[in-house]
């Protein structure tokens, strides 16, 4: 849908129009790949193996124009020259997504990594990005350098070793708290080297290795944010490193939890509740969502209240 018409507008788009068609695809990919929400564009993209929606468009009007060329000199098309000229438009599209690539200033560390890779990136039939996969090949997540970056920590510092800067290459690569994982990444896939761009080579290499190098993602990261979650919930927290609530007025509590509120709610408060249910699959149960309207202050049940909202459980993989 987002191509639809796109031979008639593709050779128009200013930069303002560029920008809103790079807003949705962005969100898309970010989903697909479960990458946080500051991860660029072009990064994203790249993850999820999707070309920028301008560029796709620009092929597709060239390829529309000759058509219409070729039929009015009467020439017509036929299967083999079809498919030769599908191959040559995506050749042209990658090679203009790589040079794209190549100038975006934004997303460098994860784009220089897979680069050199593209074709085997974008060509596997395997492997799945994980929450903490990509955390860790994208650079942004449970990291100091990121947290400080994005105001959630006074310091860019390693909580686990002390080093001045915990950025995603220090945790795979320097950090001494994961010794032991990283000699059993290094055992399992025989990658010595530790850069970014041998473990994408190695992730591409076998099955084996991609599934080594989201093992240690997955046991490092997940201790990484429950450190961060006991420093968030500490009583000595400070008021950066505390967990945001959010503005809207909101109670999220899991559908087993729906019957102890309807026990203890005023029911004369019942008919001012907004209900959303919906189901998430990747969510240890249903979400319930209340929202309270004018009922802004308002206590529900013992411990519960719209301005201390319950958690409900992650899955491993997204958050």
């Amino acid at each position: 849908m987002a191509l639809y018409g796109a031979p008639i507008w593709a050779g128009r788009l200013t930069r303002r129009a560029k920008a809103l068609l790079r807003r949705p695809q962005r969100y898309v990919a970010q989903r697909m790949v479960r990458a946080y929400r500051t991860t660029s564009h072009a990064a994203t993209c790249l993850l999820a193996g999707t070309p920028a929606w301008e560029l796709d468009a620009g092929v597709l009007a060239e390829r529309y124009w000759a058509r219409v060329e070729a039929r009015r000199r009467g020439e017509p098309t036929d299967a083999e020259e079809a498919e030769r000229l599908a191959r040559a438009a995506a050749e042209r599209l990658k090679q203009r997504w790589r040079d794209a690539l190549e100038d975006s200033h934004y997303g460098t560390r994860t784009i220089g990594a897979i680069l050199p890779v593209m074709d085997e990136w974008l060509g596997r039939r395997k492997g799945a990005l994980t929450f903490r996969v990509t955390q860790v090949v994208s650079g942004h997540g449970c990291f100091g350098h990121y947290l400080h970056k994005i105001q959630r920590e006074p310091g860019p510092q390693c909580h686990e070793c002390g080093a001045m800067d915990d950025t995603a290459q220090h945790t795979l690569e320097e950090c001494n708290r994961w010794a032991v994982e990283r000699a059993a990444l290094r055992a399992a896939t025989g990658v010595i080297d530790l850069s970014l761009h041998s473990i994408i080579a190695a992730m591409l290499g076998s099955e084996r290795n991609w599934e080594a190098v989201a093992s240690f993602c997955e046991e490092v990261m997940s201790q990484k944010e429950k450190a961060e979650r006991e420093r968030e919930t500490s009583a000595d927290a400070i008021p950066l490193r505390r967990r945001r609530q959010g503005q809207r007025q909101r109670v999220h509590l899991t559908a087993s939890s729906f019957p102890q509120i309807l026990s203890t709610a005023p029911l004369e408060s019942l008919s001012n509740f907004r209900l959303n249910y919906s189901p998430c699959a990747r969510r240890s149960g249903p979400l319930v969502c209340f929202g309270f309207g004018q009922l802004a202050d308002m206590h529900i049940g013992p411990g519960v209240s719209n301005r201390s909202p319950v958690d409900v459980e992650p899955s491993p993989e997204f958050p």
